[in-house]
């Protein structure tokens, strides 16, 4: 989990680090401009942590080329560091789920965020939710911004109680366990909801997200260009 920070140190999205020098994030809000990573961050509002932060500016962004502004469909970008984050203790790059989600408990997935209310960094427990109960739920709150019917390239999670409705990072990665190795998880998914108005504040809407697996083809061949 890493902050994405305008030039004048202004949170504007979350990521996942994937690569030593590569972060993954949101497409809507990582737009052009002097940004920077910053990973190893656990409390916004204390420089007394264990482990300082580590800032890196951001070199180059590459959105998806079928992503359009105003369009929650290939809401992914990919930000190059121009320097790698390497011999930090704390701050390590996550595996992509590649291919299949089969090997991956979807049970029991955590989101992590920052959020609206808390300076620390926090971890929430998910589930994938099946396409059509998030279809059908969306649309009880007259949310229409995915079109009638949610596109592979999205997935859904169902809420838990202590998450209020969709108000974590955008960006912020979501995460699921190996079924053949519980410790080991993979990135699955990425923020892509942002709801937060005041009619929706109080009902436990699924979390909507880039779903990283349909996305794993573009990401390599950015990797390998890079």
């Amino acid at each position: 989990m890493v902050a994405v920070l305008d030039d004048r140190q202004h949170f504007i999205a979350a990521g996942a680090l994937i690569a030593p020098g590569q972060v993954l994030s949101s497409g809507h809000l990582v737009t052009a401009g002097q940004l920077q990573v910053r990973a190893g961050e656990w409390d916004r509002q204390s420089s007394k942590e264990l482990y300082p932060h580590a800032d890196r500016r951001v070199k180059q962004i590459t959105t998806h080329t079928d992503f359009r502004n105003g369009s929650k469909y290939n809401n992914i970008a990919l930000l190059q560091l121009a320097a790698p984050y390497r011999g930090l203790p704390h701050v390590a790059p996550i595996r992509l789920a590649h291919d299949s989600l089969d090997s991956l408990d979807l049970s029991k997935c955590f989101v992590s965020a920052w959020g609206s209310r808390s300076a620390e960094l926090q971890a929430f427990p998910l589930s994938t939710l099946p396409t059509s109960e998030c279809e059908s739920q969306l649309r009880a709150e007259r949310i229409l911004w995915f079109g009638r019917f949610i596109r592979e390239n999205l997935l859904c999670a169902a809420v838990q109680p202590s998450i209020e409705s969709c108000g974590v990072d955008d960006g912020a990665p979501l995460v699921c366990p190996m079924k053949s190795q519980p410790q080991e998880y993979a990135l699955v998914g990425l923020v892509n909801c942002g709801w937060r108005s005041s009619r929706l504040s109080h009902t436990q809407l699924p979390g909507v997200y880039s779903n990283v697996t349909h996305f794993a083809d573009w990401i390599t061949a950015q990797l390998n260009e890079s």
